[in-house]
């Protein structure tokens, strides 16, 4: 196991072993640039320390505090303890938005001073008091599995790979506060507290902690089950109901499409954003369609099948358009099977698992009349395609089937190869990661590749590429503040690169980085890896 490499562990009545203490981060180099995939001696270079021999043991380690009637105290992080060895930032910062911009992550700077950025806000009085996290607990709902969570050990190595944790700086949004908070969840049938949803439901399912841990916890699969346990007890918001409602509904989500694009072009959306609140936010991201709507074709004599998703369909046609060129130049027979759905990744973010499920066995069964691989080009959908093995994995007559469609998926940048080309001028490209191209699939290297194989492309990286950009699903509508924290944080070390344009794989981030630059007054253009590949020159020139 890969974090065999990185650390040891022992547990011994109920402690950690002291080489888990986490060291000072270089300040100078945060943005983490080592490389993600897999890559044992660069894990080992990160954490670099964290094994070494008999690490000073602090004095303050975190603790679960409880109220008086034993329920989880999570107001002020897990809990406070009124004469802890150190106070946080003053008074906070609470619920509230903390600026990442100026201050350069003010919250985890000043953690790294005080060195307890892996602890929580509720320091113990001594090292003896210190209590890690329970790890084994009575679980009294099927969605998450025991196992799963089983697998963290606190550690806190995720806390500054965390987006919502450097921007809200509380170790209850983090990923090892969330997770405990859903231990305590689990433990009892009754309804959350309201705090606690509130914790749970401002993560991203960003996955970048998955890509930190070690342990390899499985946080975003935990995270869904835990979701769809809140759900069950306490139901879900009526607009982010109606919302998951549209985009599994073709002739809906077409309308709401249609009229999106309308407004778009005729400027509507433009005035619109500049109304307060969340509803100028969300006409903020609004943009014109890419052409026409993509509609394939289903061939029999295929080898390779596209999903063309519920969104990339209506409003990225030139997209998915592009994907059929790129796949049929390669030599592929290309089919897009009718009876396809939406994917259920949004669904199943938001806890709607039974939705999840029942759109996953329309898909398995809408691609069952081909053995060939089933090729995504958005990021979100590809990461969860692969995951319908999990998803379906306690339906027996669904599971293997599942699995096999599973082990089918693969993203565009995963099936086209290099193919040498030369543009017309010079182009500085950034790419963007995609949380779920990255994270979720751990491909980076691939997308870099293509874009390389093109002469007179410089491909130029950013500070931090693997940062989520704050769109994450409806993410940017239901947590707008946090989301623009996120955006205008992406978009600032975007635009220190200079770029001419900005290339991503999924969606999502196109539309909330495409704002966020027009926010800016900024001009660089926005596409998707395949239309880039598919003609740079094209997408030079600005058509749209």
């Amino acid at each position: 196991m890969t974090g065999e490499r990185v650390l040891e562990v022992e547990i011994h009545e109920a402690r950690l072993d002291d080489r888990l203490q986490v060291p000072a981060i270089d300040l100078q180099d945060l943005p983490h640039s080592r490389k993600r995939d897999d890559d044992a001696p660069f894990r080992s270079d990160r954490t670099a320390g964290l094994a070494r021999p008999r690490a000073t043991r602090h004095e303050g380690r975190s603790r679960l505090v409880r109220d008086a009637d034993g329920r989880d105290d999570i107001r002020g992080g897990l809990g406070y303890d009124d004469d802890a060895r150190c106070a946080l930032l003053a008074q906070g910062p609470e619920r509230r938005v903390v600026r990442i911009r100026e201050e350069r992550r003010g919250i985890v700077d000043d953690s790294v001073g005080r060195n307890d950025l892996a602890q929580s806000r509720s320091d113990a009085r001594g090292a003896d008091g210190h209590r890690p996290y329970a790890r084994d607990i009575a679980v009294s709902s099927t969605h998450v599995r025991p196992d799963d969570l089983a697998t963290c050990i606190s550690c806190g190595l995720c806390l500054n790979d965390c987006p919502t944790y450097r921007v809200l700086g509380d170790e209850a949004d983090s990923p090892r506060g969330r997770i405990q908070l859903i231990r305590t969840v689990l433990e009892s049938p009754a309804a959350p507290s309201e705090t606690t949803v509130e914790h749970l439901e401002a993560c991203l399912v960003c996955r970048a902690c998955e890509t930190a841990c070690p342990s390899l916890v499985p946080f975003g699969r935990i995270m869904e089950g835990a979701r769809e346990v809140l759900r069950e007890r306490e139901g879900g918001g009526r607009a982010a109901r109606t919302m998951l409602d549209t985009v599994a509904r073709p002739r809906r989500l077409a309308i709401v499409a249609r009229l999106a694009d309308i407004g778009a072009r005729l400027g509507l959306a433009r005035l619109a954003a500049r109304l307060p609140g969340r509803l100028g936010w969300a006409a903020s991201l609004a943009a014109p369609a890419e052409g026409p709507p993509f509609r394939g074709v289903d061939r029999d004599d295929a080898d390779v099948s596209i999903f063309a998703g519920c969104i990339m369909r209506e409003a990225f046609g030139e997209t998915e358009r592009a994907t059929v060129r790129l796949l049929e130049r390669d030599g592929h027979v290309v089919s897009v099977p009718e009876e396809q759905t939406c994917c259920g990744a949004l669904h199943a973010h938001a806890g709607d698992g039974e939705r999840a499920r029942e759109l996953a066995r329309y898909n398995v069964d809408a691609f069952s009349g081909s053995d060939g691989k089933v090729v995504v080009n958005a990021a979100g959908c590809g990461a969860h395609l692969k995951a319908y093995g999990d998803v379906l994995a306690a339906d027996p007559l669904w599971a293997e089937r599942a699995k096999g469609f599973a082990a089918r998926v693969r993203d565009v940048s995963e099936i086209v190869n290099p193919v040498p080309a030369r543009a017309r001028r010079a182009i500085r490209v950034v790419y963007q990661d995609a949380c779920h191209l990255a994270h979720g699939q751990r491909i980076r290297a691939q997308p870099r590749a293509l874009l390389r194989a093109i002469d007179g492309v410089m491909l130029v990286e950013i500070e931090d590429p693997e940062r989520c950009c704050g769109s994450a699903g409806i993410y940017n509508l239901t947590h707008p503040e946090i989301s623009r924290e996120l955006q205008q944080d992406k978009v600032r070390k975007i635009l220190e690169a200079s770029p001419d344009v900005v290339v991503s794989a999924n969606p999502g981030c196109m539309l909330q980085i495409a704002a966020g630059m027009r926010a800016a007054g900024s001009s660089p253009r926005v596409v998707h890896l395949a239309r880039f590949l598919d003609d740079p020159d094209l997408v030079m020139a600005g058509d749209p």
